[in-house]
């Protein structure tokens, strides 16, 4: 697919000055591209064969002789796309399976985020992961330096869950609408995925004060 770059470098003061553009249209992604986990933190915690098609527009400025300098005042803008994307194999989808059904063909998803760049951080609250049955939105910030911290609305989630399922819950007392924010804490090479606080591999029901009977723990 086609990528275009346009940019100037300024080198006629103390600090050299720089302004760039960058463009992609349905850009085959590959396992090269893993800077897209600065802007796209659910490809993060792990590395992923990504199949799928990027489109992005990036805008960015700044100054410094080293990239110490540079980051320090680099700003700018952008748009991200990718569509589709196979998540197959992302730990925010193994940790999703937890709480939702999402069949092999549901890991295909699509990912739409505009983001802003200062003050060493990339920035968005307009962040939308669709994927199988449960649309998500993000917001939140990954820094120079790797480190995540998002977060992710579920309240669509209890709309999705089988009749037989909220009827169980409802007998379990379990109210599903208290559980409805995800995030995504760590560094873009280990993400930690926690429910309301609580990581999902351990005992919700049991941490939320609720006891289930031995033959109903599986259910």
């Amino acid at each position: 697919g086609p990528f275009q770059f346009s940019g100037q470098l300024d080198r006629t003061e103390d600090e050299p000055s720089l302004e760039a553009r960058f463009r992609a249209e349905k850009v085959v992604l590959d396992d090269g591209m893993r800077l897209l986990r600065y802007a796209v933190p659910v490809l993060a915690g792990a590395s992923l064969d990504l199949k799928g098609h990027l489109d992005t527009d990036l805008y960015l400025q700044g100054k410094g002789k080293s990239w110490n300098a540079l980051s320090r005042t680099l700003a700018g803008h952008g748009v991200i796309a990718l569509n589709p994307v196979d998540l197959d194999g992302a730990p925010i989808v193994t940790e999703l399976s937890k709480i939702a059904e999402l069949k092999r063909q549901g890991r295909v998803a699509s990912i739409k985020s505009d983001f802003l760049i200062s003050n060493r951080r990339i920035t968005t609250d307009h962040f939308v992961l669709d994927i199988g049955r449960v649309p998500m939105g993000l917001s939140g910030w990954t820094d120079f330096d790797g480190r995540i911290d998002y977060r992710i609305n579920l309240n669509g989630l209890n709309d999705q869950l089988p009749d037989k399922a909220r009827r169980f819950l409802s007998e379990l007392n379990v109210d599903l609408k208290t559980l409805k924010v995800l995030t995504l804490r760590g560094t873009v090479n280990q993400m930690v995925v926690q429910l309301n606080g609580v990581s999902l591999d351990r005992d919700l029901l049991r941490e939320a004060g609720i006891h289930v009977k031995k033959q109903d723990r599986e259910k």
